[in-house]
């Protein structure tokens, strides 16, 4: 009897503990600020995705340019996200504050690595047009930030500063 009743307990934890991981597995990515996040909150608008780690250099390094095209294109309407893999909102709150990262921050980003694949390495930025299709994706810390600039003026249709009218450049 006492074999029977330990056998039913092992059996009880062994498939809590699977449905738990599976339900973790589903969740939403939160920002830091405790609020969900999906793509669909965000419907029309385009969306820059840095995929990121705490302990990355490279994404470290990456801070001041995201800050700099997120004060510049947040008025654009061009969402702007990091987005991190396996740390916790601790991780990702002290990141914050350490480097003095302006944009919203991702944690728990199982689920929408699936939807938005990382295609290897940190830091990883993935531009997405306004239908959520990947316009561009850029795998490292950027060289050129040029690159990163003209890819998010593509996805808000917005020119370089020149104008042509009657065959004539203005600016």
């Amino acid at each position: 009897m006492k074999k029977m009743i330990l056998l039913t307990l092992i059996i009880f934890v062994v498939c809590f503990v699977k449905y738990a991981e599976a339900k973790v597995s589903m969740a939403q990515a939160m920002q830091t600020d405790g609020m969900p996040f999906t793509l669909s909150m965000y419907k029309g608008k385009p969306i820059m995705i840095v995929y990121m780690s705490a302990k990355c250099g490279w994404c470290h390094k990456s801070v001041p340019l995201i800050n700099s095209f997120y004060r510049r294109y947040s008025q654009d309407d061009i969402v702007i996200i990091g987005a991190f893999f396996n740390e916790t909102k601790n991780d990702a709150l002290d990141f914050q504050h350490k480097l003095r990262a302006e944009f919203p921050l991702l944690y728990n980003t199982e689920r929408l690595r699936k939807i938005i694949p990382v295609s290897g390495g940190t830091p990883e930025f993935i531009i997405l047009n306004k239908n959520h299709k990947v316009s561009k994706r850029i795998k490292g810390y950027p060289d050129d930030a040029s690159v990163l600039d003209e890819a998010l003026k593509k996805v808000v249709n917005k020119s370089s500063g020149w104008v042509l009218i009657s065959n004539r450049l203005q600016i």
